[in-house]
């Protein structure tokens, strides 16, 4: 190999090379910005975000606190969108997260959002499926509009899912089943179509499923199986007698 082309295959090495630290740094927020460990890296918000609340005064400690950190990150991303164009919302980078309206701390993870008669117009952000430990999410007597997001279904250690009273459309994700220990589930009063899925029956409760006005989902059957069934012993053994005749 010429020298010419030694040089020319060492620069785009080199430049490969910067390209990965340049992503890594705009992943982690340059300029201090606190790295996540591997579960808050699984939900990384976008790189404002994450350098926004690691600031040391949204969430203390950043560097010992990386989870409380990237609830914060959700939290902001998710603001606009929940708020709408009222701007009612108090959430911001420089104030701690523990004073930032309907939030509740506890072992420094958010633990609970109460949002209830806020005067909140937008839609219900999909980011907010980013609070792993939140076990209480009272969105009530708002004005939000949208289907709700299947992604809330991955909040595994809800228990309150209080949405009622808003201007909410679409049907119900039965996404929202698969969370196991589920035990309020309040959707009446909006404007959702379609059926109400049967793992929704207990959390919901007879009552309110009466007052959302929609039926239980019907299971689909399973097709019957059309594939060929493979020779019995008994028709492979007289088989191979017919075959000796």
């Amino acid at each position: 190999m010429s020298k010419r082309a030694i040089r020319t295959a060492t620069a785009l090495a080199l430049v490969a090379v910067m390209s990965v630290v340049a992503v890594s740094l705009l992943l982690t927020g340059a300029g201090g910005a606190t790295a996540f460990n591997a579960d808050a890296s699984a939900r990384a918000m976008p790189a404002q975000y994450a350098e926004q609340c690691s600031n040391g005064i949204a969430a203390p400690n950043p560097m010992d606190n990386p989870d409380l950190v990237a609830d914060c990150a959700a939290l902001l991303a998710a603001k606009s969108t929940l708020e709408g164009t009222t701007g009612s919302l108090n959430w911001s980078a420089h104030a701690a997260i523990s004073d930032w309206n309907g939030i509740l701390i506890d072992d420094n993870r958010v633990a609970q959002l109460w949002l209830a008669e806020y005067r909140l117009n937008g839609a219900i952000p999909a980011a907010l499926s980013n609070l792993s430990m939140l076990d209480t999410l009272d969105l009530s007597d708002n004005r939000l509009t949208g289907a709700i997001p299947s992604e809330l279904g991955n909040l595994s250690r809800l228990d309150i899912l209080d949405l009622q009273r808003n201007r909410l459309t679409g049907e119900i994700p039965p996404e929202l089943g698969n969370i196991p220990d589920l035990y309020e589930l309040r959707l009446s009063g909006n404007r959702l179509a379609g059926c109400i899925p049967a793992s929704l029956r207990a959390p919901l409760g007879s009552a309110e499923i009466r007052r959302i006005g929609l039926p239980i989902c019907v299971a689909t059957p399973t097709p019957a199986s059309t594939s060929t069934a493979t020779p019995t012993a008994t028709s492979a053994a007289l088989s191979e007698v017919m075959n000796r005749l």
